[in-house]
């Protein structure tokens, strides 16, 4: 019987999410001998404007709540997923949101990006538009040698010159979540971790022109702002993580962070025009700012 390892608390992400089956994918493919280029999420639709009242029919279709659609809507879960994935692989975007582009069938993925324009750094991705897979991920990979490259042109994966793409069609988070317990209990071992440091995050952007005073209610699934990845070293010290913009409380009485200026749609938002109320969430991020 596999009896558990000794262990502490273990933090782990889902196996089953887009990032956790990067992370399979990643690793399997690192054993095969291949560097990493790019990870690379799936959207089928995408509207970084998208709000509340035009997400609430699709989530009481799909018996969702409409902050967690709206995330979906505006892309902001899935800059957080590809944000998660960066971290834990030393990837990170070309620019703030990544590149996205709209493609029409998954091979144009070798076509879509100017892989050589990375150099060594490896890039995390997204793709819109795809019809198949809906909830997939791919990796495009880096291996020069002829003899692999022979065999992977028989075994039919797409490739051009040295880049590869491998992808899976599917992420099933209900079923998946098993492994992702089970790692944690028996290995005592995370999904995904921090690659050495944490590299990138998902700042704020205004969603539309916002008043000098707003109340911020949803740093995540709100109609004020939406969030893009970007590395930690582009966005420097002003930048203001989504996470950080949720609120606590509800009704009345709700502690919202609050903007000192007003902002124009698409603006980033600035660390020194929010004035930020004394929850458990901001004095956490303090204490981890404190840590480096």
């Amino acid at each position: 019987m596999h009896e558990a390892k000794k262990q502490g608390v273990i933090v782990t992400s889902d196996a089953g999410d887009q990032h956790g089956v990067l992370a399979t994918m990643i690793d399997e493919i690192e054993l095969w001998g291949f560097r990493i280029v790019q990870a690379g999420n799936m959207k089928g639709f995408l509207n970084r404007y998208g709000d509340a009242a035009g997400a609430r029919p699709w989530a009481e279709k799909q018996r969702l709540s409409v902050v967690q659609t709206v995330s979906y809507t505006d892309g902001t879960k899935m800059n957080i997923e590809q944000a998660l994935i960066g971290n834990y692989a030393g990837l990170i975007p070309m620019l703030p949101g990544m590149q996205g582009p709209k493609i029409a069938d998954l091979p144009e993925v070798l076509d879509a990006f100017d892989f050589d324009q990375y150099g060594e750094q490896g890039r995390v991705d997204y793709t819109v538009g795809v019809p198949w897979p809906g909830g997939g991920v791919y990796v495009v990979g880096y291996c020069h040698d002829e003899l692999q490259k022979f065999y992977l042109n028989y075994y039919k994966v797409s490739s051009k010159g040295n880049y590869h793409l491998f992808f899976r069609p599917y992420h099933l988070c209900h079923l998946e979540t098993p492994r992702a317990i089970a790692q944690a209990y028996f290995d005592a071992r995370a999904v995904i971790e921090p690659f050495r440091h944490r590299l990138n995050d998902v700042f704020a952007y205004a969603k539309q022109d916002l008043a000098a005073g707003t109340r911020i209610e949803h740093g995540i699934g709100g109609d004020e702002i939406y969030g893009l990845v970007d590395s930690i070293a582009h966005a420097g010290p002003e930048g203001v993580p989504v996470c950080s913009l949720e609120s606590e409380g509800h009704g009345a009485g709700a502690k919202m962070a609050i903007l000192r200026k007003a902002y124009r749609k698409d603006e980033p938002i600035r660390l020194s025009d929010l004035d930020f109320p004394d929850t458990d969430l901001f004095r956490m991020r303090q204490a981890q700012a404190a840590l480096g």
